[in-house]
């Protein structure tokens, strides 16, 4: 019986994996658009599928990515970190051999921040004074109207 099993399911197609769980895949993990551990995932896909059935493979394809999305963040996380120790060592380097340019674009990164901080600051100060004015010219305002009937402002 075994043997009439395999043989059918050798004339069944089987399905691709589940295209969420390729895509989650290709994201987390990029060489280069070969994409080699998406093959392998499928030819193991398909042994499981012509021996467990659709729904065992769906599960293992699953349990198999989420199961290797910790690698994939760690080595990620680990390239990423490599590359910007690098940058900065490219540009200490490039500052130390260059050490007057680098004082006055530093000069001139510190001075356009400033300028930028106190225009903000104004900005604040001129929309905060505004704000404080209307309310003074409404609260007078409520003000009269309270003394005019003070029956009235005792029921607030």
């Amino acid at each position: 019986m075994n043997r009439n099993f395999r043989r059918m399911i050798r004339d069944v197609k089987v399905p691709d994996p589940p295209r969420a769980a390729e895509k989650l895949l290709e994201i987390m993990h990029t060489d280069g658009d070969r994409f080699t551990h998406l093959g392998d995932f499928e030819e193991v896909y398909r042994v499981v599928f012509e021996e467990n059935g659709p729904k065992a493979s769906r599960l293992w394809y699953w349990a198999q990515v989420f199961r290797s999305l910790p690698g994939f963040l760690m080595n990620r996380m680990y390239w990423n970190l490599s590359m910007f120790r690098n940058y900065v060592v490219i540009a200490l380097r490039n500052m130390i051999k260059n050490r007057w340019f680098s004082l006055i674009d530093i000069f001139g990164l510190f001075s356009g921040l400033a300028v930028i901080i106190a225009c903000l600051g104004l900005l604040s100060l001129a929309s905060f004074s505004a704000l404080i004015i209307a309310f003074l010219t409404v609260g007078s305002q409520t003000l009269r109207a309270a003394l005019a009937n003070p029956v009235d402002a005792l029921r607030c």
